[in-house]
């Protein structure tokens, strides 16, 4: 005669952890409030820093946006990257040290889209004027992104070498 199976066991319940639900709304803050600022920078000084670039900048503003174009995937990959380390491994807290370079990172990437975002063609919509740059300069926004594109496949494939070399 077969003996009968025990019960399963009911699970544990789970610690209430208010920690993560506060970082959680911290984090859309943040990103909320990032939003706001590109709109608000591109609106308050934009202009400034691509009439100071069409100036002072070597090679004027297709250069400065070439710049920024090739700083961007670079400024993804290290925001990225000290994000991904801000959680410790296990037993471990946050990094303060990573903590404060995803913050200055995640800062100088919502600056530098501010500045892209001032480059953009105005929407169909409304009788919104073009902003300075677009109105005197129409294909730095191309300029920007072939630069973009270009760092990116660069970033790849020197990660792609890197990750060969370490395989072997």
């Amino acid at each position: 005669m077969p003996r009968p199976s025990k019960p399963p066991k009911p699970p544990k319940p789970r610690k209430a952890r208010g920690g993560n639900a506060l970082f959680g709304c911290l984090i859309f803050l943040v990103i909320g409030g990032g939003i706001v600022l590109m709109a608000v920078g591109a609106f308050l000084w934009g202009e400034t820093v691509w009439r100071w670039a069409d100036d002072a900048w070597p090679g004027g503003v297709h250069a400065f946006a070439v710049v920024l174009g090739a700083v961007f995937p670079a400024l993804v990959w290290a925001f990225a990257f000290s994000g991904f380390r801000v959680n410790g491994g296990a037993g471990k807290g946050r990094s303060p040290l990573h903590l404060a370079a995803a913050v200055l990172e995640g800062i100088a990437l919502v600056l530098l889209l501010s500045l892209v975002v001032d480059t953009w063609p105005p929407s169909g919509r409304g009788s919104s004027s073009p902003s300075w740059v677009f109105d005197h300069h129409p294909w730095v926004c191309g300029t920007g992104l072939a630069a973009t594109v270009a760092a990116t496949a660069a970033l790849v494939v020197g990660y792609i070498r890197v990750s060969r070399r370490a395989a072997s």
